[in-house]
C-alpha cells in the first residue's frame, strides 16, 4: 500500500514515524523497532518485549489512518473553497452588482477565463497523474464555477456609482461572515439552525418599513409561519430511519411553495421585461417542477431498494448524478432571465 501511494503521489511524504531514518542503527525506524524487539526475545525479556511489540502495533495503526487519510487536506481545501465560493456566488443574488451599471462584459473577463480553465484542468491532470477517483474530478468543478461566475459579476460591479453605501455593504459583508460562522457550529450545535430560523422568518419582517409590511402581509405571514415550521425539525432527534411519505411530502411542499412564488416573480418578470421573458422563465419553472417530480421518483425507488437490502439500483445513481449536472445550466438560466 506504501508503494502504491507513493508511485501514485506526486510529492509524497511519508510517514516519519515508521519511514524516518534511526541514525543510531543506521537504518529505517520500523526497521529498528523489528531489531530492536528481536534482540529483548532473544534476551528473554518478555514484557520488554511485548510493550516493545505492542507500540509498533500502535504506530503502524497511525500510519495506515495517515495513509488513509493522506488526501484529507486537498479534499478540505477543495470543500472550503467551494463552500465559500457558493457563499459568495449566492451574495450576488443579494447585492446584484449588475443592478447598478449596464450590462457589459467585466473588465479582464478574458484573464479570469482563462485563470478558471487553466485551473480546472491543473487539478484535472494532477488527479489522472495521481490515479484519483472519478470524483474529485467533479469536486474541484464546484470551486472552479462558483468563483468564476462569482469574480465576472463583481468585476463589473467595481464601476458601481458613488451613490452606493460602502459602509452598508461592509456591515452587510461582516452580517454574512457571522451567518456563516454560526452555520458552521450549528453542524453541531443544532438549535443554532432554530433560532436562525425564527430570526429571519418573526423577527426580519418586523424591522420592515410600516407601509412595506402592510403591503406584503401575506407573504410575511407565509413566509414567518414557514420559517417555524422549520425551526422545529433542527429540535427533533437525528437518528431516524428514512421515511417515504416525509421525503414525498418535502417535495410537494417544494412544488407549492415553487408554484406560489412564481406568480409574483412572472408578474414581475412580465412587467419589466415583457411577455416573452414570462414565458421563456415560465418554460424554466416548468422544467424544474417536472425534474423534482422526477427526482422524487427516483428517491420513492432509492427508499424500496435500500430498506429491502437491494442495494441502490445504478440506473437510480445515473438518473441522480445526471440531474445534479443539469441543475447548475437551469440556475444560470433562470438567473439571467430574472
Amino acid at each position: 500500500m506504501v508503494k502504491l501511494k507513493k508511485a501514485r503521489t506526486l510529492f509524497y511524504k511519508p510517514f516519519a514515524a515508521l519511514e524516518g531514518f534511526d541514525t543510531i542503527n543506521n537504518e529505517p525506524y520500523r526497521i529498528a523497532s523489528f531489531t530492536a524487539i528481536k534482540h529483548l526475545i532473544e534476551a528473554k525479556e518478555w514484557h520488554a518485549s511485548r510493550m516493545a511489540s505492542a507500540e509498533l502495533i500502535k504506530t503502524g495503526l497511525s500510519g495506515l489512518h495517515y495513509l488513509q487519510t493522506y488526501e484529507r487536506l486537498l479534499i478540505r481545501g477543495i470543500v472550503t473553497a467551494a463552500y465559500i465560493g457558493w457563499a459568495a456566488y449566492a451574495s450576488l443574488y443579494i447585492f446584484r452588482p449588475l443592478d447598478f451599471v449596464v450590462p457589459q462584459e467585466a473588465p479582464g473577463a478574458k484573464f479570469v477565463h482563462a485563470m478558471a480553465a487553466v485551473i480546472l484542468v491543473g487539478f484535472w491532470a494532477l488527479f489522472t497523474l495521481q490515479h484519483a477517483p472519478s470524483t474529485f474530478y467533479v469536486y474541484i468543478a464546484f470551486p472552479c464555477y462558483f468563483w468564476h461566475e462569482f469574480l465576472l459579476q463583481a468585476m463589473v460591479g467595481l464601476r458601481m456609482p458613488p451613490r452606493l453605501n460602502l459602509w452598508k455593504m461592509l456591515l452587510s459583508a461582516m452580517m454574512i461572515v457571522a451567518v456563516l460562522q454560526a452555520m458552521v457550529l450549528a453542524y453541531t450545535y443544532r438549535f443554532i439552525w432554530s433560532i436562525g430560523f425564527v430570526i429571519i422568518g418573526v423577527m426580519w419582517p418586523i424591522t420592515w418599513p410600516w407601509q412595506k409590511l402592510k403591503q406584503n402581509i401575506i407573504p410575511a405571514i407565509v413566509w414567518g409561519l414557514l420559517c417555524l415550521v422549520a425551526a422545529v425539525f433542527p429540535l427533533l432527534s437525528v437518528e431516524k430511519q428514512e421515511s417515504l411519505p416525509t421525503i414525498l411530502s418535502g417535495g410537494c411542499m417544494i412544488l407549492i411553495c415553487g408554484a406560489f412564488a412564481a406568480s409574483w416573480v412572472l408578474e414581475d418578470v412580465e412587467s419589466h421585461k415583457g411577455k416573452a421573458s414570462r414565458q421563456m422563465l415560465t418554460t424554466v419553472f416548468t422544467i424544474q417542477a417536472i425534474l423534482i417530480v422526477a427526482i422524487m421518483a427516483i428517491t420513492s425507488s432509492s427508499v424500496r431498494s435500500l430498506q429491502s437490502k437491494q442495494g441502490l439500483p445504478v440506473v437510480n445513481q445515473v438518473l441522480g448524478w445526471i440531474f445534479l449536472g443539469n441543475v447548475p445550466g437551469i440556475l444560470v438560466i433562470s438567473a439571467k432571465l430574472i
